[in-house]
C-alpha cells in the first residue's frame, strides 16, 4: 500500500482517538465541577430533583464552552446552542429516571450517580459528536 493511501486510512482514526481522549480530559474537569457541585447541593438539603436540575443548568453553559472549544474545536454558534441545550435536557430526564431506579434497588444518591457517571459520558459523547457539533467532523 503506498504512502498516500495509508495516511488517508489512519488519519480520521488519530483525529477521532485524539477528539476522544480532548473529550475526556474536558470531561473529568466538567465532571469534577458538576459532581462537587451535585454533592454539595444534597449535603445542604436539597431534593434529588433540584440538585441536578441545578446542576445541569450551570453545567449546560460551563459545559458549553468547554466541549465546543477544547474537546471538539467547534465555533460556538447560536445554532449549536439550542442542540446542545436539547441533549442536556434529555439526559437530565435519563439521568433522573435512571438515578430513581438506583436509588429504588437500594444505593444512596451519591453511589447511584456515581455510577451513572461513565455511562452519561459515553451517551453525552456521542450524542456531542454526531448530532451537537456534526458540522465540525
Amino acid at each position: 500500500m503506498d504512502e498516500g493511501a495509508t495516511k488517508w486510512m489512519t488519519l480520521p482514526r488519530s483525529t477521532e482517538r485524539s477528539r476522544v481522549i480532548r473529550f475526556l480530559a474536558v470531561g473529568a474537569l466538567n465532571t469534577l465541577f458538576g459532581y462537587s457541585l451535585y454533592a454539595i447541593l444534597l449535603w445542604i438539603g436539597l431534593p434529588l430533583e433540584f440538585a441536578l436540575l441545578l446542576c445541569s443548568v450551570i453545567g449546560v453553559l460551563f459545559n458549553f464552552v468547554t466541549y465546543g472549544k477544547l474537546a471538539f474545536g467547534h465555533k460556538l454558534t447560536k445554532q449549536t446552542l439550542p442542540r446542545f441545550v436539547a441533549a442536556y435536557v434529555i439526559f437530565y430526564f435519563l439521568n433522573l429516571y435512571l438515578a430513581r431506579a438506583l436509588i429504588g434497588l437500594g444505593l444512596s444518591a451519591y453511589v447511584a450517580q456515581l455510577f451513572l457517571l461513565p455511562w452519561m459520558a459515553g451517551g453525552m459523547f456521542l450524542t456531542l459528536r454526531y448530532l451537537v457539533y456534526r458540522q465540525s467532523t
